[in-house]
């Protein structure tokens, strides 16, 4: 028997903390306990002698794989659950936009120089049908995210299209969708009905507070979309008053930038003067762009983590929650649509993608509906699958390597936009603590909801 590579030991708030990267596995130890093990319990591959164990304390450590065998090779492990992930194929997973139009005119929008009067036609719907029922046998889940564009642009395509997925999945597929919109066509009508849909999720963008907000996020003729997006965030009110609706969850993507940073806490303060946090959930969300190599707009990595933790903190002490982003560290295995195999995104002309911001952009498209995905047609896209942070000396011997995977997203890793390891490690870090602050642990026990 011999340590995790992925163990920390610490003391947090006068208690024994032991916490694992790999099974996300946390718990409390005594002071004796404690004052055993932290001479090697942090130390990689060091050979444990349980004899100076209580018994029952190398069982519960042993499961939460604080303690392996001799001869488990974590890192194979790693390799071996990552590439399980993205190649698996029992689920389908499609990003569909019925139309590259948008209400919109956001000048940093990366479809603004796709054909944006493209829509779906009939057609290309039939394609799609066949595509979908081709998966019928294979999988058990279909997953649809509406996208654009403007997605609500094209309502009655999608009841058209959901109607169709329904009835090729029956009851051999589970079906489930969510949607990116930018919140202006949404209103009460319209939320009911995607509820109807089975759209579960919802997300909204925002630049900031009104002023900021409206300046990026205008409408086609330059007028503001604040006030129409929050009147009809408002208008939900009574419909998620009543715990009885199942309707879809609602998060607020605060796009935050170099000029608008300062704006969110006052747009936090702003939600909940409109008592919309009770039913939506805001976080921030970094803007990259790989052209703006002096982050003259855009901040670096250092900077978004620091403002992260302080935005968090103060939405913490201004509603007693957490964001949706300031969670207990979850272990990461396939990243998004980029490395998964039965995931792509499809453009209203029936194009293959395998990342949302090359949509429209047919030189980075792998194939189409008729004939299927050609991973042979662009070499990024094996770039997308076969990536290995474990071939990387640092991520081969960091110890959040199972929370991170390489750190960033496919897209931006080929364009060379690169986080910061260190505050990768601090952001981990931050949202373990502040799960211990929000948690009372009474006694020490493994937490068998958090041992993957």
């Amino acid at each position: 028997m011999k340590t995790s590579r992925y163990n920390f030991l610490f003391k947090f708030e006068g208690k024994n903390i032991l916490f694992n990267s790999k099974t996300t596995a946390l718990a409390m130890l005594s002071d004796d306990e404690y004052d055993k093990l932290a001479p090697f319990v942090e130390k990689e591959s060091i050979s444990i002698d349980a004899d100076i164990l209580e018994p029952d304390l190398v069982k519960n450590l042993s499961y939460g794989g604080f303690f392996i065998d001799d001869s488990f090779d974590e890192i194979k492990s790693l390799r071996f659950d990552m590439f399980k992930a993205r190649f698996n194929s029992s689920s389908l997973s499609l990003t569909i936009a019925p139309t590259l139009a948008c209400n919109f005119n956001c000048p940093y929008c990366y479809e603004r120089t796709s054909s944006r009067n493209l829509t779906i036609t009939d057609d290309v719907k039939q394609s799609l049908y066949e595509f979908v029922k081709s998966y019928i046998g294979i999988i058990n889940n279909l997953s649809i995210t509406w996208y654009g564009g403007e997605p609500l642009l094209c309502l009655k395509d999608i009841e058209e299209m959901t109607s169709h997925f329904k009835e090729i999945c029956k009851d051999k597929v589970f079906y489930s969708a969510g949607m990116t919109t930018n919140g202006y066509l949404l209103d009460k009508e319209t939320l009911l009905k995607l509820k109807d849909l089975s759209v579960s999720n919802i997300q909204i963008p925002f630049d900031g507070f009104k002023e900021k907000h409206d300046k990026t996020r205008c409408l086609s003729d330059g007028s503001g979309s604040f006030d129409k997006i929050i009147a009809n965030l408002v208008s939900f009110k009574s419909l998620y008053d009543d715990k009885n609706n199942k309707l879809p969850s609602i998060s607020l993507r605060l796009n935050t930038t170099r000029e608008n940073h300062k704006d969110m806490i006052k747009l936090i303060n702003y939600l909940k003067e409109k008592d919309l946090l009770d039913y939506t959930s805001p976080y921030l969300a970094k803007i990259d762009d790989p052209l703006d190599k002096v982050y003259k707009n855009c901040l670096t990595y250092e900077e978004f983590a620091l403002l992260e933790k302080e935005f968090n903190d103060d939405y913490a002490s201004l509603t007693g929650k957490q964001t949706s982003r300031n969670s207990y560290p979850e272990k990461i295995n396939a990243v998004c649509v980029c490395d998964s195999l039965n995931s792509y995104v499809i453009d209203p002309q029936g194009y293959l993608y395998k990342c949302w911001e090359e949509i429209g952009k047919r030189e980075f498209a792998i194939g189409n509906l008729k004939d299927g995905a050609d991973y042979k047609t662009i070499d990024r896209a094996y770039d997308y699958m076969l990536y290995d942070p474990s071939e990387d000396f640092k991520c081969a011997n960091c110890k959040i390597l199972p929370l991170c995977m390489g750190g960033v997203c496919p897209y931006r890793r080929i364009n060379n936009v690169l986080p910061s390891c260190d505050n990768k490690m601090k952001t981990i870090k931050s949202n373990l603590m502040s799960f211990l602050n929000t948690r009372e642990i009474k006694e020490a026990v493994l937490n068998e909801s958090f041992a993957n």
